[in-house]
């Protein structure tokens, strides 16, 4: 039981990293296409 839980909190951390190097990777995209103004 408590190792399940470990591997569905491991599994939740990595969506949560993944979808912050998304969101990061998308705003560098957007500012580099409006000339690097932020």
């Amino acid at each position: 039981m408590h190792r399940n839980n470990f591997a569905y909190w491991s599994i939740k951390q990595l969506i949560l990293v993944d979808n912050k190097v998304a969101i990061s990777s998308y705003f560098l995209n957007f500012t580099e296409k409006k000339g690097g103004m932020a």
